[in-house]
């Protein structure tokens, strides 16, 4: 079992190719877990199977990030969805946002069950090179110790219930850098 982790969103694809039991659950959970937006809703259900499929393909290490934005753009065209006349759900960006959100969410919620299952209270979240200095995760998050449980909680409450709120996550908005991880022996 590897103990590698990202330090910020991207490094995520070689943490997943060096740590097979978290990537398996990251797995698991791109496939299983409800994924609340508009941009993924038709009848039948088809452009959140595709997009599982995407996220699967990056988690996998398939495909790039580059590659996850662009099928995104092509696979889940904006014409062929019941939302296309919206310009809030289909902004400038939104492939990008989408796939950032959605992988970030998922590696971070693996590593947050890894560390509940194993009885661990406490993570870290990094400092990340891009990481903008106003930013309440920055200001709040970044560099710090925090409750496994809390920063769990909040990112299923928002990602997976569609509840969102201002209490500061993991990730907290769409161009979020920042990770969870174990807490470094030097802390």
């Amino acid at each position: 079992m590897s103990n590698q982790y990202a330090e910020n969103f991207f490094e995520i694809p070689t943490a997943l190719a060096a740590n097979d039991r978290l990537r398996q659950v990251v797995i698991t959970l791109i496939k299983s877990e409800p994924m609340p937006g508009k941009v993924l809703e038709d009848s039948n259900g088809n452009r959140l199977e595709v997009f599982r499929s995407i996220l699967t393909d990056l988690a996998n290490g398939k495909i790039n990030l580059v590659n996850a934005f662009q099928r995104t753009r092509e696979e889940l065209a904006r014409q062929t969805s019941p939302h296309s006349s919206n310009n809030r759900v289909f902004a400038r960006g939104w492939e990008e946002r989408q796939v950032k959100t959605q992988f970030s969410r998922f590696y971070n919620q693996a590593v947050l069950e890894q560390l509940h299952a194993e009885g661990v209270e406490m993570c870290f979240v990094p400092h990340s090179d891009e990481q903008d200095a106003s930013s309440a995760c920055t200001q709040q998050l970044a560099g710090g110790l925090h409750s496994v449980t809390t920063l769990y909680t909040r990112l299923l409450d928002s990602y997976q219930k569609g509840h969102w709120s201002q209490e500061v996550k993991i990730p907290n908005h769409p161009h979020c850098t920042h990770v969870v991880r174990p807490v470094p022996p030097r802390i």
